[in-house]
């Protein structure tokens, strides 16, 4: 199964567009759109798709948002993290 990286929300969206992934794996601080706007559209578009996000710096109201949107087949890990996580 093939892999792709962006490295900015805008471009993820578009690459989901185009590959219709079934995990998109974001940092939720990322340039230009955060990482949880990106999943949110990318969900919007694609709701099969799982998410995982994962951030050392996911403030409330981020979180606040993401539930608010109803996002489900979805995850948050804080990292940095160890294999053991």
């Amino acid at each position: 199964m093939p892999t792709h990286a962006a490295y900015r929300g805008e471009i993820a969206i578009e690459m989901a567009r185009n590959f219709h992934p079934d995990l998109l794996i974001t940092d939720v601080v990322m340039p230009g759109i955060s990482g949880i706007e990106a999943a949110i559209q990318v969900r919007d578009m694609l709701p099969a798709c799982k998410v995982l996000l994962f951030s050392g710096q996911l403030a409330a109201q981020g979180l606040v948002k993401w539930r608010a949107n109803g996002i489900k087949n979805s995850n948050y890990s804080p990292s940095p993290f160890t294999p053991t996580n």
